[in-house]
């Protein structure tokens, strides 16, 4: 459940907040309005990760588990890396990384506990109910309640355990055997349940006004691995974006790359970095073709719905390559595009995949001049080039640099370089 202010409590089951609601009350102030809650501007939901933070596993779980709608799970490695669940992972991994450095669930309980207010810096932390139970009864921390949002319940089990090992005789095996009936009677449950532990036929007392509600449905426990990947995603969110990318598909992309082309290892890795990507981002493609300008429109930028996404996801597989290598006039008319459409909501960037030579000087001029007349720090938009190949390109350097963009020349007989670095740029 969640730790929070004996108010918020309150406020939350009154706007019967769901998993799947946390990570837009996070970071926007208009869903806890329209949910009751703008008292607390947002949610204010710390994450902490490290030892003894198991409960922010449990609640990632939890919110993937609704966000993808797979009612009691458990989740799956491919549920796990859904655009669906990266997004609202990464949501609330984004709104946790403004509320500062904290500490263990314990630590950043007690600091919870200390201002339990709408002006603390934190308003909210997953804990296992038993934890903040005890703290409350123990007296560490005061004007708490606890919060489990609606839908399937992660819940943590304390299992007795029969032992079963080569090294164990009939004799220890016994022994374990009766410890475990030991422990399964009412004067022993009666122990655990005292310690806020619920059993199979009690629950705890009530501690303060943390409520104990009923479980109806538990969330089954997902496997390591797809633990190690929410952990990853929360140290390491996926933010949304604005990209305009501008793809080479001059002849020179047929160029054998590893198991097959230079534009087919773009692809590739364009899928992966599509499938990564936040359904909050908004994307679209130049690319070169036969026109008077040299280019045209691919994809047009506009937000990653599935069907952009698969759009953006297929657009290379059957394109047509030209003989023509208008780099700069196209980076130029892409460039001035996403300043002119700029999107205050977001980082906002060009990037360019290229790997033939532009001889044409006077569009180099042209593009430092567009960058010349249109950077601004009231509307910055980086360039960010991807060079295939083992060549570097003075314009498209000074380019980058010019836009606090960066320049990578990426070789591509491991494809898997060109993806990594993909995704990064897109995410």
């Amino acid at each position: 459940m969640l730790a929070v202010p004996t108010d918020l409590g309150r406020a939350l089951t009154t706007a019967t907040v769901r998993w799947q609601d946390l990570p837009r009350l996070q970071n926007d102030p208009a869903a806890m309005r329209e949910s009751g809650l703008d008292i607390w501007g947002t949610l204010a939901l710390a994450l902490p990760t490290g030892t003894e933070t198991h409960a922010t596993t449990l609640a990632l779980e939890a919110v993937t588990a609704a966000t993808t709608g797979i009612g009691a799970g458990p989740v799956t490695l491919e549920q796990a890396a859904t655009p669906a669940a990266i997004t609202a992972v990464s949501t609330l991994a984004l709104g946790a990384d403004t509320l500062g450095a904290v500490g263990t669930t314990a630590d950043t309980l007690a600091a919870l506990g200390a201002h339990p207010d709408t002006a603390a810096p934190i308003h909210a932390v997953p804990v296992i109910e038993q934890q903040l139970h005890r703290a409350l009864t123990d007296g560490q921390v005061r004007g708490l309640t606890g919060h489990l949002p609606i839908g399937v319940a992660p819940v943590v089990d304390f299992p007795t355990a029969v032992v079963d090992a080569p090294w164990v005789d009939e004799t220890l095996a016994r022994a374990a055997a009766e410890f475990t009936d030991y422990a399964r009677r009412p004067e022993q449950a009666g122990i655990l349940t005292a310690h806020g532990f619920r059993t199979a036929d009690a629950v705890p007392e009530p501690a303060g006004e943390l409520p104990l509600p009923r479980v109806d449905t538990v969330l089954a426990p997902a496997d390591p691995t797809v633990d190690d990947v929410l952990v990853a995603l929360r140290l390491a969110p996926v933010s949304p974006r604005k990209v305009t990318m501008v793809v080479d598909t001059s002849t020179s992309m047929g160029t054998s790359a590893g198991d097959g082309t230079r534009l087919t290892a773009t692809a590739g890795a364009l899928r992966e970095a599509m499938r990564r990507a936040s359904i909050n981002s908004v994307m679209g493609m130049y690319v070169f073709a036969d026109t008077p300008e040299g280019h045209r429109v691919a994809v047009i930028r506009d937000g990653l719905t599935a069907a952009k996404r698969a759009a953006m996801s297929s657009i290379l597989d059957d394109i047509d390559l030209v003989d023509r290598e208008p780099v700069y006039a196209t980076l130029t008319a892409a460039y001035r595009d996403a300043v002119d459409n700029y999107d205050p909501g977001r980082p906002n960037s060009v990037l360019v995949v290229v790997d033939s030579d532009d001889p044409d000087e006077a569009a180099a001029r042209d593009l430092r001049a567009a960058i010349d007349e249109l950077s601004s720090p009231e509307t910055p938009v980086r360039i960010d080039v991807v060079v295939l190949g083992d060549r570097t390109d003075p314009v498209l350097e000074q380019a980058a640099e010019a836009t606090d963009g960066s320049l990578t020349v990426v070789d591509t007989t491991d494809p898997a370089d060109l993806t990594d670095l993909l995704r990064k740029l897109t995410s």
